[in-house]
């Protein structure tokens, strides 16, 4: 199946695509790090990370990590799932620098959505069966995908 890159996300990874979205709102909230103090930032990142992010990349290497066959992809996919996950775990503890490991952690956030977006996502969906794209979804069929709430609303 020859993709068109205009086409929508094939339905069995909507639910990524539609997180990938939030996730970037996240990542555009983190470029306004500067307007609040560190202490909320930690807490912002905190909750962003244990209410939707921790749980989308679990989703993720569940639902499809097996399925990678091609090598390179595979290896940048976790990798850049463990440098995200370290980084959170880092600002979590760390007492200082936190508006800058924001920021860090904004642009590795786009970086990996492009990613999966443009590359990984295009070639499970050339390269998967119709069989394992709808096992995907429904692996995915009690997740929901909701508006991160949260104050004090900084980035405005």
């Amino acid at each position: 199946m020859k993709i068109n890159p205009k086409a929508s996300r094939n339905k069995n990874l909507y639910v990524f695509s539609h997180e990938h979205h939030h996730a970037l709102v996240f990542a555009s909230h983190l470029q306004k790090a500067k307007n609040t103090d560190e202490r909320t930032l930690k807490r912002y990142i905190h909750n962003f990370w244990g209410n939707y992010l921790d749980e989308h990349f679990s989703n993720e290497e569940r639902s499809f990590l097996h399925l990678i066959k091609v090598p390179e992809l595979k290896e940048q996919f976790l990798s850049e799932h463990e440098k995200i996950c370290s980084l959170v775990n880092d600002i979590t503890i760390s007492k200082d620098q936190i508006t800058e490991k924001a920021l860090e952690l904004s642009d590795l956030i786009k970086q990996h959505v492009k990613f999966e977006e443009k590359k990984l996502f295009p070639w499970l969906q050339e390269n998967l069966s119709e069989e394992e794209l709808n096992e995907i979804g429904k692996s995915l069929e009690n997740v929901k995908v909701t508006a991160d709430e949260f104050e004090p609303k900084f980035w405005e």
